[in-house]
């Protein structure tokens, strides 16, 4: 690369970070907005990786991937920035939601809890009707030793059709998981907690049936950004000061990161990758290099196979699409495995920069990474405007955070329409509707702001 593309490259990246810096992160960087997690994820993520292609070897379309990256960088606050212009009344409540205290009055704990048992009760008829209509158990199978890799995958893929498996996997389960979390330092009664062990386990068997390692992190990330965004939280009818984590609320802090890779690390011991191998090992190249590193390579060669190798997708790598229009579909995921020499059951998907580049080009590249910092700024914007915090709100705002940095090592569809993004839609909408505070009327010879400043009667 030379000096000048250097120079022009730099400029870029630090007019980006100044938009981010200035716009999404006004809150400290301990309180992102959505647009400010996906951006400082595609730069640890992709265009930090980029740099390492460009410096290694056999990497023949580096330069390609690495200004797709830097070009990235900048259509991140630029794609938000379009969303804060046309949404400007409502941005304030975006910087201010962190620190809204959380709703903890005896009616919207009441109807949280109510909520809560509901989709307990459907998570768990639905684990039962799932587990008997599946021919194995494949988690069970692995562990045992039973099946090989490849038998286990396709074991994975029979077992997930059906039952809108993804957004229940990967938005209902974790929902149920985290908000029975969130409602845990509420409900103080033996058969409350009960309960909500109940609904925790079968979310947990339901994300551990096919072996996959991220659904079940998914739970436990859950829950620690949870209790991570409670850190100087009070609930509203307390009016004690906002305290600091204590030693207590670090230890859980700790033991939660701590779950978040101690699965992985524990299915890999079960797998060929792992069994002879040390923790340490695992932990670098079972799970940071294919969370840091793996996401890139297979992004870097959507640059290399297209357009050279083959022709642009036209959005014929999505399944839908081609169902819809009689079209033939083209498994990007595959496709990227096999070119790389992989077996054909091993998934390589590209991330979304990835995706966007082979669907397109760079048109499709500059417009779709424009549209998704837009989406997730309008989602912020939409999730905030009602000013509204309670447990059932928290599992749903960590679930987009989620969704906001998850978009860097999945591709967009997938992120959208599979997962989180839609899913969220209708119950952020309940969760609203669950926690407006109705205004009783005034008693005869007393005003309505004298009612309410003697409270209200739970």
């Amino acid at each position: 690369m030379g000096t000048l593309e250097l120079i022009v490259a730099s400029i870029v990246f630090l007019i980006s970070l100044f938009l981010v810096l200035h716009f999404f992160f006004k809150g400290g960087l301990l309180a992102p907005t959505f647009v400010g997690l996906y951006y400082v994820f595609h730069i640890v993520m992709h265009l930090s990786p980029s740099l390492y292609f460009l410096l290694t070897p056999g990497y023949n379309y580096a330069h390609r991937y690495f200004w797709a990256c830097i070009i990235t960088c900048f259509l991140i606050p630029l794609g938000g920035l379009l969303a804060y212009f046309v949404l400007a009344p409502y941005f304030r409540n975006v910087q201010a939601y962190n620190s809204l205290p959380l709703d903890s009055s005896g009616v919207t704990l009441r109807r949280c809890k109510y909520f809560v048992y509901c989709c307990g009760f459907l998570a768990t008829a639905l684990v039962i009707v799932y587990a008997k209509t599946q021919p194995a158990y494949p988690f069970k199978a692995m562990l045992l030793g039973m099946l090989s890799n490849s038998e286990i995958v396709k074991l994975r893929l029979q077992s997930s059709r059906g039952f809108l498996y993804g957004p229940t996997l990967l938005f209902f389960m974790p929902f149920v998981f985290g908000s029975s979390f969130a409602m845990w330092r509420f409900l103080r009664s033996f058969a409350s907690r009960l309960l909500l062990l109940l609904f925790m386990g079968m979310a947990f068997f339901y994300a551990s049936y096919t072996s996959r390692k991220t659904p079940v992190v998914l739970l436990f990330l859950v829950c620690f950004i949870i209790h991570a965004f409670r850190r100087g939280m009070r609930p509203s009818h307390q009016e004690q000061k906002v305290r600091n984590f204590s030693r207590r609320h670090w230890v859980a802090a700790v033991l939660l990161a701590v779950m978040v890779f101690a699965y992985p690390i524990f299915v890999f011991k079960f797998k060929p990758f792992g069994k002879e191998e040390s923790v340490t090992y695992i932990l670098l190249r079972g799970i940071l290099a294919r969370i840091f590193l793996t996401p890139a390579t297979n992004s870097y060669y959507a640059f290399e196979v297209f357009p050279e190798k083959h022709d642009f997708t036209y959005f014929t790598d999505l399944y839908r699409v081609c169902k819809l229009f009689g079209l033939k579909y083209i498994d990007l995921s595959q496709f990227i495995s096999l070119y790389k020499g992989q077996p054909e059951y091993n998934d390589a998907p590209p991330t979304s920069i990835g995706n966007f580049y082979a669907q397109l080009g760079w048109p499709g590249l500059v417009l779709q990474t424009l549209f998704t910092a837009f989406m997730f700024q309008f989602l912020q914007v939409y999730f905030t405007a009602k000013k509204r915090k309670t447990p059932l709100h928290e599992p749903i705002y960590a679930l987009l955070l989620y969704a906001s940095f998850r978009v860097n090592f999945a591709d967009l569809s997938t992120v959208l329409l599979s997962e989180i993004v839609i899913p969220s839609l209708p119950f952020i909408f309940l969760v609203n509707l669950l926690s407006r505070r109705r205004q009783a009327p005034a008693a005869p010879g007393m005003t309505a702001p004298q009612f309410a400043l003697g409270g209200e009667k739970i």
